[in-house]
């Protein structure tokens, strides 16, 4: 009896031992873990965007030129004298003509007489000077009131060309996702902007106006795909903001805001590996000179390297537009 329990007790242990192994047959391959999503490829950002990014560049300009002008004229005239150069060189033989017209209105007829056969007296020089001005293109040059005039105007047609494509973008902004906040902190810093150009506050409206190019810059390459990394936006805004706060003479804070455009600064420069080697060393040791200036709370020396410096970056996200930065 003892020796009949032992054989069934084994033909079971036989039994269950076979179901183990085919079991573990079966089994013929690990589990596979699932696969992370990849990140979704942004969409490229809609043609409006790129514009308003333009206009807000172009709104910058002009406010930061009103501000030069205030701050350091001497700068302004600078400026103003190398674009009128040239202008005139560009008008090639024909700068007689402007010529002439100065002439023509300084000293009247006898000016004009020589420069115009048949015609005499006062009407000789208004003939010469009109004539003048009609062959070589040139103007009288404005009055800062009228330059400043004709600065406020542009800037409220940027203000409003911002205004009517952000109402084009905004659907599509909004169905690509963009967050609550930032649509928040680019539309009340738009608001700002707007009452401090409305007021023609120069440098209320320089504040806002870099303010906006960071938080827009921020806000659209979170759902589009722009033609410059956003490594650079960072460098450009912090960059302009280290020379909004040292203009004011807000030292410690232009220290700041340099300080943290050279973080992406390294970053960028690691991407752009299809940009003119020699443009990307110009672009750093302008950045490193700004920083001096900085650093000896120097304003003269800060306006000069700070041009410099957003000349290069410019030039840079030309480069960038044009090439891709490259991996």
């Amino acid at each position: 009896m003892s020796r009949s329990r032992n054989i069934v007790l084994l033909v079971v242990l036989t039994l269950l031992f076979g179901l183990s192994m085919i079991g573990c047959g079966q089994k013929s391959s690990p589990p596979q873990k699932p696969q992370a999503n990849a990140p979704a490829q942004k969409p490229k950002a809609p043609k409006a965007a790129e514009a308003i990014l333009k206009d807000i560049n172009t709104l910058i300009g002009e406010l930061d030129k009103q501000d030069k002008a205030a701050r350091a004229p001497w700068m302004s005239e600078a400026s103003s004298s190398a674009s009128q150069g040239g202008q005139s060189k560009s008008s090639g033989g024909q700068g007689g003509g402007s010529s002439g017209q100065a002439s023509g209105s300084a000293q009247g007829g006898k000016q004009g007489q020589g420069s115009s056969s048949g015609q005499t007296g006062s009407s000789g020089g208004s003939g010469s000077g009109n004539a003048g001005g009609a062959s070589g293109g040139g103007r009288q040059p404005l009055s800062r009131q009228e330059q400043q005039q004709q600065s406020w105007q542009k800037i409220g047609q940027s203000l409003m060309d911002i205004h009517k494509k952000w109402n084009e973008l905004e659907p599509d902004v909004m169905a690509a996702g963009l967050p609550a906040s930032s649509l928040t902190d680019f539309e009340d810093t738009l608001g700002q902007l707007t009452q401090s150009v409305s007021a023609q506050k120069t440098a209320e409206s320089l504040t806002a106006a870099i303010d906006l190019y960071d938080r827009y810059t921020a806000g659209i390459s979170q759902v589009f795909t722009l033609s410059t990394p956003p490594e650079f936006y960072q460098v450009q805004y912090r960059t302009m903001a280290a020379l909004a706060a040292g203009s004011r003479l807000e030292w410690d804070a232009a220290s700041n805001s340099i300080e943290a455009a050279l973080e992406p600064w390294g970053l960028l420069k690691a991407q752009a590996k299809k940009a003119d080697p020699k443009l990307l060393e110009r672009c750093d040791y302008s950045l490193q000179d700004l920083k001096t200036a900085i650093s000896e709370q120097d304003l003269n020396m800060l306006l000069i390297k700070g041009d410099i410096a957003q000349d290069n970056l410019q030039q840079l996200e030309k480069s960038l537009n044009k090439g891709g930065a490259g991996q």
